[in-house]
């Protein structure tokens, strides 16, 4: 685990799917065993009433039994999540120029999104 968290300190993170059951966990993880990780930006797809839906999500994440211990323990590594409105299907996940130059400096992407709907074209 010691050359895990070396391996991400100081490193900023760019998660898809992380509101999803492997997303999460895979953010509790990093914060719990990584505390001195950089950013970890999570991919939100915004519900139809956007940032209110993205605030939601984000709390149900972290108010989730996976974060548990962050919440009890070390509460202001939370901080260190931003939320990125966006979506996976669109080109650059739908990110407008700002969200962009915020992530610019994104060291390690993790890919967890996964599609919600079974019935799919393929």
């Amino acid at each position: 685990i010691r050359a895990i968290c070396q391996f991400y300190n100081d490193k900023s993170v760019f998660i898809t799917g992380a509101t999803g059951f492997v997303g999460k966990c895979l953010g509790a993880k990093l914060l719990q065993f990584c505390p001195n990780i950089g950013k970890i930006y999570i991919l939100v797809r915004p519900r139809p009433d956007s940032q209110a839906g993205i605030l939601s999500k984000y709390s149900d994440m972290v108010n989730s039994t996976v974060f548990e211990n962050i919440r009890k323990n070390s509460p202001t590594l939370l901080e260190e999540v931003c939320c990125l409105p966006g979506e996976m299907s669109l080109p650059c996940c739908g990110f407008d120029a700002t969200t962009l130059e915020l992530i610019k400096d994104v060291e390690v992407v993790i890919h967890c999104a996964s599609a919600i709907r079974f019935n799919m074209a393929v």
